[in-house]
């Protein structure tokens, strides 16, 4: 029918870059980074440390040191690890 008119909506589907759980500090950095649509250098001029940094983080080939860890959460807007 020329008058009838219906539309289907999905959800956008994730970027394969996104992580698939989220269980390591890297995967809430790289979460956020992606749902910001940032590119890792603004993340690490964000949260003041080299862009590779921000890349070994979310590969989780390191951690990040205690005194990154107020504007990691700044970033994030959360705390990310459980309390202790």
């Amino acid at each position: 029918m020329p008058f009838c008119h219906s539309e289907i909506r999905f959800p956008k589907p994730k970027p394969t870059a996104y992580p698939r759980t989220i269980s390591t500090l890297g995967d809430h950095i790289r979460k956020r980074r992606l749902d910001l649509n940032l590119l890792q250098k603004q993340v690490a001029d964000e949260i003041g440390v080299h862009e590779m940094t921000i890349t070994l983080w979310e590969v989780n080939a390191t951690v990040p040191e205690v005194r990154y860890m107020p504007a990691i959460i700044q970033f994030l807007g959360y705390k990310p690890l459980p309390a202790a």
